[in-house]
Parts: C-alpha cells; sequence; structure tokens
C-alpha cells in the first residue's frame, strides 16, 4: 500500500525513497551526496499519474545520454545525476489504492485529500484539507513507515486504522482507501480546486490572480516578489534560496520566522478571497512551489 522505490547505488548498497524525498547535497536529503557537482536540492521522488517519477530540481539528469527533467521510474532505468553518478532502479512501487482522507458527510464529488507525508484538517467545514504542512491547521495527519497517525496539539498522537472516522472539533473525516484510477484520486501534487482556472499575472511587485468564477486577489510588495520568484523558477526550490533572493539575508531562525510569517500571510489573502490556498505549496523538506492546474494561465510581466 505503500509508494517508494529503491535505487542501487554505485558502491551496490540499496536506498529506498518515498514520494517527497530528495536527492541533493542538503543534510536533511533523503539521498545526499556530498560533491560539488551535486545541487542542494537536485532531484525529488514524486508520484503523480503516471506513477512514481524523479523530477530535476536544481541539478541535471539524463537517461541513455538524454537530458531529462521528468523521469518515470520503473525497474532496470539507469540515471545519471549531473553526468557522472549513476542511479540504478531496482524496485518502484505504485500500488493502485493509496491512504486518504475523506472529509464527511461526502459531497459530490467527495472532498478528498491524499495522505503521503501530511494531511493538514481544519475545523472549520468551510476549510478543505491540504496535502501540506499548515501551521494554522487544528489537526494533522501523518504518514510514513510507522503507519498514519492523528496529531491533535496538546494531545499524543494516535494511531489510524484504514474505515475508521475521526472529529476535528465539529469536522468528521474518515482514513480510506482511494483508488487511484478513479477521477476523485489524486496525485501528490495535483490536489486542490483544479476545476477552477486561474488566470495569474505578476508583476514582480504585483501580482493579479483571478479565477473563472469572478474571484479575484492582488498581493504586491515582498508577496508579489515571492510568488512572481516561483512562477520564473517553476519548479520546487528551497525556502532558503528563495529568502536570499528577497531579503538578502542568511537562513537563519529569524529568516524562517520571516519565511512562515509571510507564507501565513499569503494563504491567509487567498483563502479570504476564494482562491485555492494551495497554489502554494510547501513541504516538510524545505521546498516551496507554486502549484499550476491544467487550465491555469500564468502571465509574467516582470
Amino acid at each position: 500500500m505503500r509508494s517508494l522505490v529503491r535505487f542501487m547505488l554505485e558502491d551496490d548498497r540499496e536506498i529506498e525513497l518515498e514520494p517527497g524525498d530528495l536527492v541533493g547535497r542538503m543534510p536533511g536529503c533523503a539521498l545526499r551526496i556530498e560533491d560539488p557537482r551535486i545541487s542542494e536540492a537536485h532531484a525529488m521522488v514524486s508520484r503523480r499519474r503516471e506513477g512514481l517519477v524523479l523530477l530535476s530540481l536544481r541539478g541535471r539528469l539524463s537517461v541513455d545520454g538524454k537530458p531529462k527533467t521528468r523521469i518515470v521510474l520503473t525497474p532496470d532505468t539507469r540515471i545519471i545525476l549531473s553526468g557522472f553518478f549513476p542511479l540504478v532502479v531496482t524496485t518502484a512501487e505504485c500500488p493502485s489504492t493509496r491512504l486518504a482522507v475523506v472529509a464527511l458527510p461526502l459531497a459530490n464529488p467527495p472532498v478528498v485529500a491524499a495522505l503521503a507525508r501530511v494531511v493538514s484538517l481544519y475545523a472549520d467545514l468551510r476549510r478543505e484539507p491540504v496535502t501540506w504542512f499548515d501551521p494554522e491547521a487544528e489537526a494533522h495527519v501523518l504518514g510514513g513507515t510507522s503507519g498514519p497517525r492523528l496529531r491533535i496539539p496538546g494531545a499524543p498522537d494516535r494511531p489510524l486504522r484504514v474505515d475508521e472516522t475521526f472529529a476535528v472539533g465539529g469536522a468528521q473525516f474518515r482514513l480510506a482507501l482511494i483508488d487511484q484510477a478513479k477521477p476523485d484520486a489524486v496525485s501528490t501534487s495535483d490536489r486542490g480546486h483544479l476545476d477552477v482556472s486561474l488566470k495569474i499575472t505578476a508583476r514582480y511587485d504585483t501580482v493579479l490572480i483571478a479565477s473563472d468564477i469572478g474571484k479575484s486577489v492582488t498581493l504586491d510588495g515582498i508577496a508579489a516578489r515571492m510568488l512572481t520568484e516561483l512562477a520564473e523558477i517553476k519548479a520546487p526550490v528551497a525556502w532558503a534560496e528563495l529568502a536570499r533572493h528577497l531579503w538578502n539575508a542568511p537562513p537563519d531562525a529569524a529568516t524562517r520566522h520571516r519565511w512562515d510569517q509571510l507564507l501565513v500571510r499569503v494563504r491567509g489573502k487567498l483563502r479570504e478571497a476564494g482562491i485555492r490556498t494551495d497554489l502554494i505549496r510547501s513541504n516538510r523538506s524545505g521546498l516551496v512551489e507554486l502549484v499550476l492546474g491544467p487550465l491555469d494561465k500564468l502571465l509574467l510581466r516582470s
């Protein structure tokens, strides 16, 4: 039931990675390669509709001598990082079903958040679960090798079983198995109100976000510059690297606090305007990205 990929390294060691795990030079990488030719956040394993993939972040990937930005992971695929470091896929498991948190009562379509690393939950029934860690959430469902767990501030974590119903304030949820082949199934990075298209016009110091159902919000100042940087990068990026561009400050505790406050403010503005809050998504590995749906339009005017 757990998605995973195993790579054989050059020294015949085998390492197991899950969706969301990083390959790179940073201390927090699941596969850490301490070599200057490898980027700090070189690549990331992700679950997409075609299965498990390796996404290029800030470094080069190639297969059979051809450069790639996205590699579907299948057994015996030989991937080269930065032209010299080989990874050979020995196992790639991507089950047809996976765990998800479902909001109750069921809507049409149901509100479903696939569980990879974390799902953030809210007591307010008007706020849907999101598949990133939101410090403002009233509770979190955590994934991982030890099994799903419910975390509520001030209480010890408790394990959850499949089909178990639980409450967060006045909201009810159920841990369920979902079928990846059905439209209601979701992948690692495309959950949200993606059926509502957005038009994003970024002018560096000003960003206008308008939906096709008449809702809109304008961001300015540091919030607009952050979103514009993400739009130009078009890939997940380490928060520290983005913070250097925004504040020209080292990635210390004070800068991290400024960064967290900025994300909270931006998501608050999106929420107040009725725009999906997971447009800007971060994960526990320190990466942040702009997540666009298939119908979204992005205009860079900077």
